[in-house]
């Protein structure tokens, strides 16, 4: 900013001496208004030059940060909203599991890994109930006929 004042000063300055001088030599008449318009002229251009060389930042680059700003929120609401689908769904599937096993009366604790797919599908990835080993048979074939889960994906961690 201090650049552009002292650019406006100069020139203006320089423009008025110009001027001055151009004045005394031109004698009185048509000629002196002309000289004078002209003049005028000068200090303008001096005055409104250091002005227009003024850098301003584009508004793509502003409206470039902004958008990558709100591409990095979209990004981490998307993340934290998938983390809360698995969280819910997977404890609403482990209490509608061992819901339904205590109904049949088997007692346990059921755990679950879920994941998230690229078109947001949850996949069930294992099952891991605890229990005793005498019911663990029981319970995965259950498991398996209610819930179409696969075998190999049930797991028995024994207490």
């Amino acid at each position: 900013m201090n650049g552009i004042l002292k650019a406006i000063i100069i020139s203006v300055t320089i423009s008025s001496l110009f001027g001055c001088i151009v004045l005394s030599l031109v004698p009185n008449g048509v000629m002196k208004e002309i000289a004078k318009f002209t003049v005028g002229l000068f200090i303008a251009n001096a005055l409104f030059t250091p002005i227009t060389q003024i850098k301003f930042p584009s508004m793509e680059s502003i409206f470039i940060k902004k958008d990558s700003k709100i591409q990095t929120e979209i990004e981490n609401a998307k993340n934290q909203s998938n983390e809360m689908i698995l969280e819910v769904s997977n404890q609403n599937l482990c209490d509608n599991i061992a819901e339904n096993l205590k109904n049949q009366g088997y007692i346990c604790d059921i755990k679950a890994e879920l994941s998230l797919d690229k078109d947001n599908n949850i996949n069930i990835d294992n099952i891991y109930i605890y229990s005793d080993i005498d019911d663990y048979p029981k319970i995965s074939e259950f498991i398996q006929s209610n819930y179409q889960i696969a075998k190999e994906n049930i797991k028995h961690v024994e207490t």
